[in-house]
């Protein structure tokens, strides 16, 4: 069997494994609404464009991202340190042992440090590479592809949060070497779950981001690639 369908098959038998992500979209989508009724009103209040152009289009957007950008980051890092969760849920139920999302939330605070600085890092950088006409969500999605192991190598290779980042690329490329496919799954749950919105976007975070995380922590200790 390939990595991408092992893994699967480890993600299918363990479905707890989306508890974490879970509970992170739902705190998030709690906190998006309050902020949408309290801060984005005050924000807009005096935008009023006369015209209606291309550009005031893009600038409309552009704003709404920045006014959005304290929320988008809240959430990155908050989807960060989950992921981080969950990759010691993976651990514990790849060596035979049973764990509860509490449990693993308690070892997770050795790295949530770390784990913060990921998440702040790669969201702001993917918020400034979004705001590129046509092509930002491509560089959005490619970026969060490379990255999307820091949080496993943070866990199980206990790395610091840059080295982390570095590292992920590496481990990414070593993927793509031995299963391209694996990468490709990848970046196209990212892509689509950045060009759509809604429901169908909830349900792709919810299915995707935990078999992202299962499939490298799979990797990396079925594989034996472990890097510091």
């Amino acid at each position: 069997m390939s990595i991408t369908s092992e893994s699967f098959e480890l993600y299918k038998k363990n479905l707890r494994l989306m508890v974490p992500i879970l509970i992170a979209i739902i705190v998030i989508g709690i906190v998006q609404f309050v902020y949408a009724l309290s801060v984005l009103p005050i924000f807009f209040k005096r935008i009023r464009p006369s015209i209606i152009s291309p550009f005031a289009i893009y600038i409309i957007l552009s704003l709404t991202v920045i006014a959005l950008s304290p929320i988008m980051v809240f959430g990155g890092i908050l989807l960060t340190i989950m992921e981080g969760v969950t990759v010691i849920m993976c651990r514990e139920i790849l060596e035979g042992r049973s764990i509860t999302f509490g449990e693993a939330v308690k070892k997770t605070k050795n790295f949530l440090f770390q784990l913060t600085i990921v998440g702040f890092l790669v969201e702001v950088l993917t918020i400034l590479v979004s705001l590129i006409p046509i092509v930002g969500f491509f560089i959005d999605s490619f970026l969060r592809t490379i990255f999307s192991a820091a949080p496993v190598l943070i866990i199980l290779s206990k790395v610091k949060a840059l080295n982390s980042l570095r590292l992920s690329y590496s481990l990414v490329k070593s993927l793509w070497n031995n299963e391209g496919i694996a990468v490709i799954i990848i970046f196209v749950i990212f892509f689509v779950a950045k060009l759509v919105k809604g429901i169908i976007r909830l349900v792709i975070l919810i299915l995707g981001l935990p078999y992202i995380t299962t499939l490298l922590t799979y990797y990396c200790l079925k594989h034996v690639y472990t890097m510091k």
